[in-house]
């Protein structure tokens, strides 16, 4: 095109666009001390690329806020102002600009508030573009910009047009079909917890019994939850930072679940477990839970209620874990708790001891064996990535959850209780 034409479509973009910032942290000019003028707890709004005043300061607000904010001052028609004029219908092209030192995410969650309000019942228009990144920054600047352009066929072709651009990113398009039909679930499936089935013959506890089983559980994810903070603290020397906050999200999923529970057999019981956390924990600890757990429920399906039936399936979630997840004993995992505890049970089953005393042993070695991580040089996970000097100063947290929930349950079953501990069994060791 000649230079007319681009300079008379630069004109009309410039007459259909309305732009304004915010920030929480004005620039620093190269050579000069940073201007330290907004407070802490404050935001500037219309401030220039430069550090230049805006037209007010006030408390920071959500960011929901901020952005109808900057919309209300870009659209406003008062006197003064009229920087773009929207009529319901009108296709709009969205910018958010970062203006140095915001996050991806934070430019992201902006551009969602932006893309719903310019689109819902206030403004009505139609979002066909919607940019987010770091077009025109004022270096080191807090903030971000909102740029809305009414579109004309022309203009929004040339939005699409190839461009290289670096700081271009193109494309831009809203994805509209956000949600989609799931497909069918396979025949058998969909159905509640409480709609397992024992199998056919098979021994069941009776009501009292799943009434005690069911506070154990309800014990067992009350210990995680309130050792969060504690395995956090050291998931965050040897690991990702999330061990407390993953193992709680699948505990309070499995107090919310536990009442629907088909209790009156240990292997539908363990299907229940196995449904809460595979839905609720995230990470590499909810799946080899998963995992776990369903290796114990199949283990379980046949046999009916005992130590010696529990420790095969300790046994067989183990191996489980071990196939899929490719960690053994010895790599500072949850197996260094979780494998001792299986010989335990196994020991008290030979010895034909009660599923109390299997429990209090089997908590007994999964401390122990968490204890002793100490000393291993980690061979999967996050961990093994942590110079080994760092991850001496803390167990494997994995292997310390195990640790608290087979306390709980040993407690409940009243088999557990440490000397320093007076809090009642809330489940006989008769009923365990």
């Amino acid at each position: 095109m000649s230079l007319a034409e681009v300079a008379a479509e630069a004109r009309a973009a410039a007459a259909a666009v309305g732009s304004m910032g915010v920030a929480l942290r004005s620039c620093t000019l190269p050579g000069q001390p940073r201007e330290e003028r907004i407070a802490d707890g404050h935001m500037e709004v219309g401030l220039g690329i430069h550090g230049e005043p805006g037209a007010v300061v006030s408390p920071v607000k959500p960011v929901d806020g901020v952005v109808d904010t900057l919309l209300q001052y870009i659209t406003s028609q008062e006197a003064g102002r009229k920087y773009v004029t929207l009529t319901s219908g009108d296709p709009v092209a969205v910018l958010v600009n970062n203006l140095g030192a915001s996050t991806a995410m934070e430019l992201s969650i902006a551009a969602r508030r932006a893309v719903a309000t310019l689109e819902g019942a206030s403004y009505g228009v139609v979002v066909e573009r919607c940019f987010t990144g770091p077009f025109m920054t004022a270096l080191d600047m807090v903030g971000f910009s909102l740029s809305v352009l009414r579109l004309s066929d022309s203009m929004l072709a040339r939005l699409d047009a190839p461009c290289s651009a670096p700081a271009w990113p193109g494309g831009g398009r809203i994805n509209r079909n956000r949600f989609v039909p799931a497909p069918a679930l396979p025949s058998g499936a969909g159905g509640s917890l409480a709609s397992l089935v024992p199998p056919a013959g098979a021994l069941c506890l009776d009501a009292a019994q799943a009434a005690a089983v069911a506070s154990a559980i309800r014990a067992a994810a009350e210990a995680l939850i309130a050792g969060e903070k504690q395995l956090t603290a050291w998931d965050e020397v040897a690991g990702d930072g999330d061990c407390g906050t993953t193992l709680t999200a699948g505990a309070t999923a499995v107090l919310a679940d536990v009442s629907s529970y088909a209790l009156t057999h240990p292997a539908t019981t363990a299907l229940g477990l196995a449904s809460s956390v595979g839905r609720s924990m995230g990470g590499s600890s909810g799946a080899l839970y998963s995992i776990f757990l369903n290796a114990v429920a199949g283990a379980l399906m046949n046999s009916p209620p005992s130590v010696a039936a529990a420790a095969a399936a300790f046994a067989s979630g183990c191996a489980a874990m071990t196939r899929y997840g490719g960690a053994s004993r010895g790599n500072r995992t949850m197996l260094d708790a979780l494998i001792p505890a299986a010989e335990a049970i196994d020991r008290v089953a030979v010895a034909g001891g009660t599923m109390a005393a299997a429990l209090a042993a089997a908590a007994d070695a999964a401390e122990a064996g968490a204890e002793a991580t100490r000393t291993m040089s980690a061979g999967a996970g996050r961990a093994s990535y942590v110079p080994q000097e760092t991850v001496a100063a803390v167990p494997d947290p994995g292997a310390k959850g195990v640790a608290f929930w087979l306390r709980a349950l040993a407690m409940s079953a009243g088999g557990g209780q440490k000397d320093d501990d007076k809090t009642p069994p809330s489940v006989t060791a008769a009923v365990a």
